[in-house]
């Protein structure tokens, strides 16, 4: 997985920035094409809306696989968060699993989260942040809300590396590189991504 810092930062190593705006890190919004095999399948776009201290996140990721002439696997997900100063307040999402559907509805009530979901209700400490992959300040963090099961995963995520990445900001030349941290994320699920 790969989090970007800004630039102000970069040469500060693979730490977590205590709430850095992300409009800082990526303007309004980052847009990633999604490929498989080859082949453009889907989106991956995040919008960012701030004032003053709040700041809403949409995200919607969308894949379609075709297989001849129908469609052979379709997903959807879209979510909705509202943090203020930094701290996830609350989240909304839905996912269409190629017509299983699914949603969560967590909050902040002020002392822990309550996470409601189609596949029940729990608690969770604070802070929480979703695995939307785009907060920085993840890094350090022990849970993180999986927002397609609604589940708190435990996790470890450990820095491994800083590496250049390509790619296209509205607010700079049309194509330039970030200095993005690879880091690895271990616990309820492994994954090394980068």
């Amino acid at each position: 997985m790969l989090l970007a810092e800004p630039r102000e930062t970069q040469a500060t190593g693979l730490v977590a920035k205590p709430h850095v705006s992300p409009r800082d890190l990526y303007g309004d919004e980052i847009q990633f094409d999604v490929y498989r095999a080859g082949e453009k399948v889907g989106f991956h776009q995040v919008r960012f809306e701030s004032d003053g201290p709040h700041l809403r996140v949409d995200s919607v990721f969308e894949i379609e696989i075709d297989f001849l002439f129908f469609t052979a696997y379709r997903f959807a997900y879209r979510s909705r968060a509202n943090w203020i100063d930094g701290a996830l307040s609350k989240l909304v999402a839905e996912v269409d699993d190629d017509g299983t559907p699914f949603r969560l509805n967590a909050a902040d009530d002020g002392n822990a989260f309550t996470i409601e979901s189609t596949e029940g209700t729990s608690a969770a400490n604070r802070p929480l942040f979703p695995t939307n992959h785009w907060n920085s300040a993840v890094l350090g963090q022990t849970q993180v809300l999986n927002t397609l099961t609604g589940r708190v995963n435990k996790v470890a995520i450990t820095p491994i590396d800083r590496v250049p990445v390509e790619t296209e900001m509205a607010f700079s030349p049309p194509i330039t590189f970030i200095r993005a941290n690879w880091i690895r994320k271990s616990g309820t699920t492994t994954k090394a991504v980068g």
